[in-house]
């Protein structure tokens, strides 16, 4: 049986975050945003 997780992390202006596919701990896709709430925020 496979099964999906998100882990999120978020600080006081950044959010990070992974989907990992399970039991095999597999990266299926990641991302990251930063300088939340200023003109220069950005999103990779």
């Amino acid at each position: 049986m496979t099964y999906k997780i998100m882990a999120i992390n978020a600080g006081s202006s950044s959010l990070k975050f992974q989907l990992l596919n399970m039991p095999q701990g597999a990266l299926l896709c990641q991302g990251l945003i930063e300088r939340i709430g200023l003109p220069e925020a950005a999103s990779r």
